[in-house]
């Protein structure tokens, strides 16, 4: 079965397009009657997956793929 985090979830759904969509903060979302709790629950969701996101190296796109190489100034020597 599918994990019951990746079930579609109308609440959650609405709760993520308030805060990424809409930039609308955690007590403007409690105010439009979301539960607290899920609010809080989705901001901490983003936010570490945000962190992890910054953290991860950049990136190219080649051929449908995303090739993720390090910044460094050792690795080309290995190119050639």
């Amino acid at each position: 079965g599918v994990p019951a985090d990746l079930v579609a979830d109308p609440g959650r759904d609405a709760v993520l397009d308030g805060l990424l969509d809409r930039r609308e903060g955690v007590d403007a979302l409690v105010a439009a009657g979301h539960e607290r709790a899920a609010v809080l629950a989705a901001w901490r969701l983003l936010a570490r997956t945000e962190a992890a996101r910054r953290r991860a190296p950049p990136g190219i796109r080649l051929g449908g793929r995303w090739l993720r190489l390090p910044i460094t100034q050792g690795f080309t020597d290995r190119i050639a």
